[in-house]
């Protein structure tokens, strides 16, 4: 499975006609932010994001949800990254619990 299924675009943002015009906008949003739509990885491709952990928050802004739930809270590998630490202080969330070790 392409890492780009675990994400859903926000209604708010989502004014695609067809599944066509959405899996487009998905792989453009996925480029643009460097993420790899079907490694899931970072690919330096721009120079929007500098990093795998900007590259997701990148996504977010552009209306994509984790469908787990926001990536500084569920993916515990990006948990203690100074972005995500920032994340978590502009939401009021820096007690935010801890995610489990090997949640993808």
């Amino acid at each position: 499975p392409d890492a780009s299924a675990g994400w859903m675009l926000n209604k708010a943002y989502d004014n695609t006609r067809d599944l066509n015009e959405y899996a487009d906008k998905q792989l453009k949003d996925f480029r643009d932010c460097n993420i790899d739509p079907y490694g899931g990885g970072f690919v330096k491709m721009n120079y929007n994001t500098n990093s795998e952990v900007e590259g997701y928050l990148c996504i977010e802004s552009k209306g994509w949800y984790y469908t787990k739930g926001p990536v500084c809270l569920v993916k515990w590998r990006f948990f203690d990254d100074p972005k995500c630490v920032e994340w978590r202080k502009q939401r009021g969330l820096i007690n935010a619990p801890r995610p489990k070790k090997y949640t993808t």
